[in-house]
């Protein structure tokens, strides 16, 4: 029983072997002994070679069986070997990721309570500064008023001032016509012996007097 192809590129012993071989190389040294079995047609040997001969091909059978088992179990041995590292080394992933995770959780926990406090003092500062421009504005718009008005109130101290000083001026001039005038009248009163009135004049010239 020669051994074939397979259809994937491998080899099998038989038409129902498993087509587990890499090569024919292989798959011919794996039943070396049962090509070496020549059977001879039943009646040519005596019950003992053919006992014999059978008890050969069940322990060759049984080794190729063993053989093959082994192999299955080498790689798949090997393909649990990687898929364990691979697991220990995800779950080392996983474990450290996790107590970051959790670490970053409680920082962000902080974080988030310095935000809230940041953010309060914020818009209570805000709320303060609100207030605050409101008020300097007030003050401002009172300072501007208060200026308008002095500004206005020295104009017209100034206008004032101006009329005054000329009227000072033309007082001055007849308050002295008007005292030689009442020297005159009083001297002339007495002179006469009648009593003249001029004690409104005399009051309004001291009004006058005390204002230039």
């Amino acid at each position: 029983m020669p051994c074939t192809k397979c259809e994937e590129g491998n080899y099998k012993w038989g038409e129902t072997g498993e087509c587990k071989y890499d090569t024919l190389q292989d798959c011919e040294s794996a039943n070396s002994k049962y090509n070496k079995m020549q059977p001879t047609p039943l009646g040519k040997k005596t019950y003992e070679e053919y006992a014999k001969e059978l008890k050969e091909f069940n322990l060759s059978s049984v080794h190729r069986i063993e053989l093959g088992l082994a192999d299955d179990v080498e790689k798949q041995t090997l393909q649990a070997k990687e898929i364990l590292s691979t697991l220990i080394e995800q779950k080392k992933r996983i474990d450290t990721f996790t107590k970051q995770l959790d670490k970053e959780s409680k920082e962000r926990e902080k974080k988030k309570d310095n935000s809230r406090k940041a953010a309060d003092k914020f818009f209570d500062l805000q709320d303060k500064y609100e207030k605050a421009e409101v008020s300097y504005d007030t003050a401002e718009e009172e300072l501007k008023k208060a200026m308008r008005i002095l500004e206005s109130t020295s104009d017209e101290i100034e206008k004032s001032t101006g009329v005054f000083d000329k009227e000072k001026s033309k007082g001055s001039k007849l308050a002295a016509t008007l005292r030689k005038n009442l020297d005159k009248l009083e001297k002339a009163s007495k002179e006469l012996g009648i009593k003249l009135p001029t004690a409104q004049a005399t009051k309004v010239l001291d009004q006058l007097t005390a204002l230039i």
